[in-house]
């Protein structure tokens, strides 16, 4: 029995949280901040993102997190082993932006500039496998730290305006250096995607040239909040859910919980009028998935000798609408085992929300992108 033990360490979105282990990414060089006595104190600062530095990622730096080996082994439910190689695109046509989670470990409320290897884990298992399709860009951002989350100082108003600032200034600073018309697809997950919701909301959703460039956005374990049964409304007044393939300008988003341990009535996700959207299967109903996981987070992966391991046709998953939640259901093989609380049973899959459908999203990232016409 194969079992799930450690992943990305992001949890955000909540009032409380729990610890857990993750696996290590080579770091890239560190950002040059103020320190010492005379520093000037973190909330005054303004974060240049037109410094490398700054950048977790970027198509200009050759050593980072999402230029790793992500060469993988596809496990089916027999124990049969295939080689599942990763090739980056060599010419892709558009871009993709990337917000990580609440990952720091730094101690104060706000995180500094100098990444550690958790903001670099989260990178490369939630994001560099999109090099498949786009040019990777992800900033380095002060986010509200998991120091804050542990200690209740998660809701800080001023804490969240100074981690958005760094969210806004680097997109800004993509569009005006980087950008130059082309496609752009978004990828958040948890604190990273709630800063991207409101990116979205206030930036490009009412903004028809800039709306114009989005691919999609894919916003995970966040809320994108929709009227009773629309694909539409709410927290954005023009973009959709994604429900084909070759639709962009949508959103992917969901929230997901093992079917054997379902939201709890104190849930932190899927309630509240929010989408699912499985990229696996667009317009609804059940459909396998393609994670992807470090193999030395797997149990019992025996004879995987690649960084990665997938599952072939031993996870399926569904959105659904049960008991006041709205959620993606997930149903594991008998050879792959989650364990029923990652965090809690109010956060459900939270920690695993990206890896389980990797391969689905940059499937369809790629779709979207060849039906990408333009602004």
């Amino acid at each position: 029995m194969v079992v799930v033990v450690g992943i990305v360490g992001a949890a955000c979105s909540g009032n409380d949280a729990r610890t857990a282990t993750a696996t290590t990414a080579p770091a890239p060089s560190s950002p040059t901040v103020l320190a010492g006595p005379t520093a000037t104190p973190i909330e005054q600062r303004t974060t240049q993102y037109s410094d490398l530095a700054n950048w977790l990622c970027h198509p200009a730096k050759a050593s980072t997190p999402c230029t790793v080996n992500l060469d993988a082994t596809a496990k089916a439910g027999d124990g049969t082993l295939t080689r599942d190689p990763f090739t980056p695109a060599k010419d892709p046509k558009i871009d993709c932006f990337y917000v990580y989670p609440t990952v720091s470990t730094d101690p104060g409320v706000n995180s500094d500039l100098l990444p550690g290897a958790d903001e670099q884990r989260a990178a490369t298992q939630q994001f560099a496998r999109f090099g498949a399709v786009c040019r990777l860009f992800a900033p380095v951002y002060r986010q509200v730290t998991a120091t804050a989350l542990n200690t209740g100082k998660f809701g800080d108003t001023a804490a969240h305006e100074l981690a958005y600032s760094d969210v806004l200034a680097a997109w800004n600073a993509y569009l005006q250096n980087e950008n130059h018309g082309r496609g752009v697809i978004l990828v958040g997950h948890s604190q990273g995607s709630m800063h991207l919701v409101r990116l979205i909301k206030e930036q490009i959703d009412p903004n028809a040239a800039v709306r114009a460039r989005l691919v999609s956005a894919f916003l995970l374990g966040t809320g994108v909040h929709v009227p009773a049964g629309a694909d539409v409304g709410g927290d954005f007044q023009y973009i959709a859910a994604c429900r084909k393939p070759d639709q962009t300008g949508c959103v992917v988003t969901y929230a997901s919980f093992s079917a054997a341990s379902p939201p709890p009535a104190n849930t932190i996700f899927g309630r509240g009028g929010v989408l699912c959207v499985n990229p696996a299967a667009l317009s609804g109903g059940p459909a396998d998935l393609h994670p992807y996981f470090t193999s030395n987070s797997v149990v019992s992966a025996s004879g995987v000798t690649t960084p990665y391991v997938t599952f072939t046709g031993q996870v399926r998953a569904e959105c659904v609408n049960e008991n006041g939640a709205s959620y993606l259901k997930i149903t594991a093989g008998p050879s792959l085992q989650f364990p029923p609380f990652l965090l809690g049973a109010e956060w459900g899959l939270h920690l695993v929300d990206a890896n389980l459908t990797m391969g689905d999203m940059v499937a369809l990232a790629a779709k979207q992108a060849a039906a990408y016409k333009g602004p």
